[in-house]
């Protein structure tokens, strides 16, 4: 990534904080008539802005990484990753994989040790999506 890719990166990523908190601190938000609706709106407006950011940090951050890391910084990564996240590894790895095309969930797993590989295919997954976090009536 170019130095002026990054600093664009940057400020789109700022330009889209401070456009949120400029929202979010609108009186009529805290209207009890109209702040609920209003804040609704606010929210999915910047839902919108911000899925389609993340989506393009997303697409090329595995794209990135892979061409800075050497196979040995990789590898240390993966391990450090594995002691801080360690046994929420179960909740982690479908999460992450959430959403994910088939062709970058291949691309994840395909690093993976077997039984991870095993784990997340025969019990993590489908335990991720009996859970339904936003919603405890759901289950």
């Amino acid at each position: 990534m170019s130095e002026a890719t990054h600093t664009l990166d940057m400020t789109m990523m700022f330009a889209v904080h401070d456009a949120l908190r400029r929202d979010l601190a609108q009186p009529a938000i805290a209207d009890r008539e109209s702040g609920p609706q209003r804040l609704g709106e606010v929210v999915d407006a910047h839902y919108l802005s911000v899925a389609g950011r993340l989506r393009h940090e997303e697409d090329e951050g595995l794209r990135l990484v892979e061409s800075v890391l050497t196979p040995g910084q990789w590898a240390a990564f993966g391990q450090d990753h594995q002691k801080r996240v360690g046994a929420e590894s179960a909740r982690h790895l479908p999460w992450l994989l959430q959403g994910a095309s088939p062709e970058t969930a291949v691309a994840i797993l395909g690093r993976m040790p077997e039984e991870i590989k095993r784990a997340y295919a025969t019990e993590w997954r489908a335990e991720y999506l009996d859970v339904r976090p936003w919603n405890p009536r759901i289950r």
